[in-house]
């Protein structure tokens, strides 16, 4: 039975390694906590100096905020060369937000505090490589998604495989000779086994190669490993993505500008030579940023008289608007051996009037586009120095800059999406990308064994609901506990359930001793993580709980010091609640407060109101914190007609996080996976 409990995936509170693979990034946000840590240690040897070598192992962990754990190596000031335990516990709502341990093989050992820096007093972290990987906004490069889809038709020619796309991951890319992207992504089979691949694409762009000038390398976690090249496509196919100073290709059904350059072109190649000739077709069309723009067109001119001969030209046309004469030169080549070349300073076609309406509406575009980009700077300047970011080199802020752009964005539209009263801003994630911020919060995939044993289900009572109900009230919820940086989250939402059930059957508030189940507890892991449904059984082994005064927390496992005549509370197993949010509170009114597990995504930053965020930022399958249900309520809004029901969360970060250590998400529709994984005790 142990066996089957252990093989449920990452738990709440469990330790999650960090793929040495993906630290090959220098943009790994690892390496700026790694650096800024060494930095405080060079400070705290009166300025001895440390450099980074490499990382050997890292771990991460939600606890009270997070948790890494990393081992590495350095060099001294005599270029010795030294490993250390490096443990950093961030906890972004206070200041210092950093606590930061190194324990080296040198005997030396170090502990320290780090608190947000300003641009000015930050010091300067290692520079970016010139020619190194760049991370890429896999939600918003469109590039990366038509890399994979292309990738995944190959994919699916192979082997008769037959998969979709299910999320791309992450992704990189690196100038080499051409343009080398390293993405991860999931496919999904699109059969009955629904068996999700992790696969690792490495695709190679090189465009100025007429054939294979694509490509891609594909190895993915079934031992399966594809290549597949592409050549280059016509300009009627599919356009190829276009190079930084290369031409781009142009829609040149679409683009009104071309059209105007052809007839243009055309009036002037007609003026000489007595030629007559009208346009019979536009082929393909491409412009270049040079000094001012070229666009290189080939057309097809019909004559007018009888022979109705086709000529193909290709025309070149080098505009310069900054010049008052001859600002637009032209140069045609067609292949009946004639050639021309025309300058203008305006346009043939268009009279005055209408080119000046026309710079009308690009002035005020240019003008409004420069109204927002002054302003995306003050914001970007102001959340420098707010937050304390000090970027690697003029490249990095740049690139930090367009994504903080995306970034604001993306807030406006959460703020017009959001269906709570959370507002959402500016915070310290304002210049990462998705990926980014994900593996700074510490977002975990969570999977379940099909051979897990599980609690029966419980038995719902046919109440009538009241509207509101907190089991604050009626003195069944000790004060808010602190699991400070040991993983026990699952503990904490043991005893604050078993608290509730031992108040409500006696009458008498107790504080259970969470320590003895970090100590005692086999089945779970301590520090490491755990399972609700595991702390029960092992309560239930050891013979019951001692109070929290008498086996007091120490936030660090230890050896098991349980008496078991001083045991005031015994288990005797544990029930499931169904996945239904009516039947939780029902039991929640009838039988006491709920342990659930829940998605902590959205936790991180909480600080107050019904907390119902957008679906895809809380998804309700990836489990990573246990908490307690204490219970339930509705807010209500008369003006915009507009109730939110909620429920009422105890977490365990201390009273000074959230509502004075409480949590309040939306209620009715599995919001960040409330209803997933909820559970209690059976007194003995």
């Amino acid at each position: 039975e142990k066996k089957s409990r252990e093989k449920r995936g990452n738990v709440p509170g469990g330790v999650n390694e960090i793929d040495l693979n993906d630290l090959k990034d220098e943009s790994h946000p690892l390496h700026d906590l790694v650096r800024e840590s060494l930095a405080g240690l060079s400070e705290k040897e009166n300025g001895a100096s440390y450099s980074f070598v490499r990382i050997n192992s890292a771990t991460k962990q939600v606890v009270a905020g997070m948790l890494y754990k990393v081992n590495l190596d350095v060099k001294d000031s005599n270029a010795k060369e030294v490993q250390c335990n490096l443990r950093i516990w961030e906890r972004a709502w206070l200041n210092p937000s950093k606590e930061i341990d190194f324990d080296c093989n040198n005997s030396k050992k170090f502990k320290f505090t780090r608190a947000r820096r300003s641009v000015d007093d930050a010091e300067q972290p290692h520079p970016v490589l010139v020619g190194g990987p760049t991370p890429i906004d896999v939600d918003n490069d469109d590039k990366v998604k038509e890399l994979v889809r292309n990738s995944l038709v190959s994919f699916n020619e192979q082997d008769g495989n037959s998969f979709e796309l299910h999320r791309i991951v992450a992704a990189t890319k690196k100038v080499v000779a051409g343009v080398l992207y390293e993405i991860k992504a999931e496919f999904r089979s699109t059969g009955e086994s629904k068996e999700i691949v992790t696969c690792n694409l490495s695709v190679w762009e090189r465009p100025w190669l007429k054939v294979d000038n694509s490509q891609t390398d594909v190895a993915c976690d079934n031992a399966k490993k594809y290549k597949f090249t592409r050549s280059r496509r016509s300009v009627d196919a599919e356009q190829p993505h276009p190079v930084l100073g290369g031409p781009t290709p142009i829609d040149v059904e679409k683009d009104e500008k071309v059209k105007n350059l052809v007839q243009n072109s055309l009036v002037s190649f007609n003026s000489k030579d007595g030629n007559s000739f009208e346009l019979h077709r536009i082929v393909e069309a491409t412009k270049k940023i040079v000094q001012g723009v070229l666009y290189e067109i080939k057309v097809e001119f019909r004559s007018t008289g009888d022979s109705k001969e086709v000529v193909t030209c290709n025309l070149s046309v080098w505009e310069r608007p900054w010049l008052k004469e001859e600002s637009s030169q032209t140069d045609v080549s067609c292949n009946n051996d004639k050639k021309y070349t025309f300058r203008a300073k305006r346009s043939l076609i268009y009279d005055h009037r209408r080119r000046a309406e026309d710079d009308e509406d690009e002035q005020r575009q240019l003008m409004n586009q420069r109204d927002t980009l002054a302003r995306h700077e003050a914001l970007f300047h102001k959340f420098q120095l707010k937050f304390g970011r000090a970027y690697h080199s003029s490249m990095e802020k740049s690139l930090r800059f367009r994504i903080f752009q995306n970034n604001l964005a993306k807030i406006e539209q959460l703020n017009e999406r959001e269906q709570g009263t959370a507002k959402y801003g500016i915070t310290q994630f304002a210049d990462l990308t998705p990926s980014e911020y994900r593996m700074k919060t510490g977002l975990w995939r969570r999977e379940f064994d099909e051979n897990h044993i599980s609690n029966p289900i419980a038995e719902i009572p046919n109440i009538k609901l009241p509207k509101s109900f907190d089991w604050r009230d009626k003195n069944a919820v000790s004060e808010v506990k602190n699991q400070g940086s040991c993983g026990s989250c699952w503990a904490f939402s043991v005893t604050g359930n078993i608290e509730g059930l031992y108040a409500i059957k006696t009458g008498q508030l107790e504080e259970f001793s969470e320590q003895e189940l970090v100590d005692c507890d086999t089945i779970d892991g301590g520090c490491a993580g755990g399972l609700p449904d595991n702390a029960y059984k092992a309560i239930e082994q050891l013979g019951g709980l001692e109070y929290e005064s008498e086996y007091p927390y120490r936030a660090r496992k230890s050896e098991c010091h349980l008496n078991k005549t001083m045991v005031h509370v015994k288990v005797k197993g544990a029930v499931d609640l169904p996945k239904n949010e009516t039947a939780m509170q029902q039991w929640l009114v009838q039988n006491g407060p709920i342990s659930i597990g829940i998605n902590a995504n959205a936790m991180q930053f909480y600080r107050g109101g019904v907390s119902h965020p957008w679906r895809p930022l809380c998804r309700h399958g990836n489990l990573d914190h246990g908490v307690l249900i204490v219970g339930y309520g509705v807010s209500e809004y008369p003006l915009f007609n507009k109730t939110l029901p909620y429920w009422i969360v105890k977490n365990s970060w201390g009273p000074k996080w959230g509502e004075q250590g409480y949590y309040r998400v939306f209620r009715g529709d599995n919001t960040c996976g409330v209803s997933e994984m909820a559970s209690s005790a059976v007194l003995a």
